[in-house]
């Protein structure tokens, strides 16, 4: 299995809403580019693929929903949703028409259970969040209505973060609230016995969890 990877840390879907410091990062138009100008028909690698046999994931948006409080545009916060949620389907379509068929599109985490609220301070990312995983879910049902050829994913990773949180002890995590980074004896070798790695970052073991659960999903979906 061969995996190309276009993704930049830290980036946004948009610059347009995303603090300055976010520049550097890059944002989804960019990542797109980088894709087009590589994959695309008469492009070097586009043998490489094709409509079958490839699965574009796109996991973005908990960078957006962290900016878009303190981004002053006159827009509500969720006309500022709307607008992030329709660039990411936009560049969906974008891969369609270019040969993509099968897409695995990852909500956001439940950020309000992360570290960085324990003080109660972001207890408004609960509200935020929900309002953009149920717009994921609704576009992704429009362009499955649209498109009879598309395959298209949501997996729900909020609720997958809240199942681990639950029951952390059977994942021998010693603790499902506090981040490794900020922990009294924060020793390298100890990382994997934390959830969350830092304030909105969860650890190695806990990605490995999630990449599994995915790969269970697609090799149950596959078999369907």
């Amino acid at each position: 299995m061969k995996l190309w990877n276009f993704a930049i840390s830290g980036s946004v879907v948009t610059l347009e809403l995303g603090l300055n410091f976010r520049r550097k990062f890059k944002d989804l138009f960019y990542q797109y580019n980088l894709f087009y100008e590589r994959m695309s028909q008469g492009k070097k690698y586009f043998n490489q693929w094709n409509s079958n046999n490839t699965l574009f994931s796109i996991y973005m948006g908990s960078n957006d929903i962290k900016d878009i409080n303190f981004i002053n545009n006159n827009r509500t916060i969720n006309e500022n949703i709307n607008y992030i949620v329709d660039i990411i389907f936009n560049k969906i379509e974008c891969v369609k028409e270019i040969g993509g068929n099968n897409f695995l599109v990852i909500n956001i985490p439940p950020f309000e259970l992360a570290p960085i609220n324990s003080k109660n301070k972001y207890n408004y990312f609960k509200d935020e969040i929900f309002y953009f995983n149920n717009l994921l879910n609704k576009k992704a049902e429009e362009l499955y209505i649209k498109y009879k050829d598309i395959n298209i994913i949501i997996y729900n990773i909020n609720n997958e973060y809240k199942y681990i949180m639950k029951n952390y002890k059977k994942y021998n995590f010693i603790s499902c609230n506090n981040a490794w980074k900020l922990s009294e004896n924060k020793v390298f070798s100890k990382l994997d016995q934390y959830f969350w790695r830092d304030n909105t970052h969860i650890s190695n073991k806990a990605n490995r969890i999630i990449a599994e659960d995915i790969n269970e999903l697609l090799i149950s979906l596959n078999k369907n």
